[in-house]
């Protein structure tokens, strides 16, 4: 409680009592930005982003989600601790699209995601091939 007191020319005076209370309202950080597909091959995508502006709790780690483009997200996260900005998704199919999102976490909650697209390339076959001689040239 905090007492306030006012004096008016005349010295008058009056003290009036003051509760003050105070909310603290959870900060989740803002989205990842800048995310981007930065490699692809035929079985993985590699994801970077920026960390975002964040005014609460620092940020405990990432969140990233990747689907087919034909499909919905699962529950299913990958966790990626805090300081890393990248994330490597291994074991996709060749030439298909994905959706990846990414959000950032701190103990007062999760931002928005951030989402992007990417494919994955052609695979490519290599063949070894020997050729035997019969009868090695003299």
């Amino acid at each position: 409680m905090l007492t306030v007191r006012a004096i008016d020319l005349a010295n008058a005076s009056a003290t009036i009592a003051l509760t003050i209370n105070v909310a603290d309202v959870d900060e989740a950080p803002s989205t990842p930005v800048n995310l981007m597909v930065t490699e692809a091959t035929a079985m993985s995508l590699t994801v970077r982003w920026e960390e975002p502006d964040n005014s609460g709790p620092p940020i405990t780690r990432y969140e990233v989600q990747h689907k087919k483009e034909s499909e919905a997200f699962s529950t299913t996260v990958m966790v990626v601790d805090a300081g890393t900005l990248l994330h490597v998704i291994s074991g996709l199919d060749a030439e298909t699209a994905y959706d990846v999102r990414v959000r950032a976490v701190n103990d007062e909650g999760a931002s928005g995601w951030a989402q992007v697209q990417g494919t994955t390339q052609m695979r490519v076959l290599r063949l070894r091939i020997r050729v035997l001689l019969e009868g090695a040239l003299q």
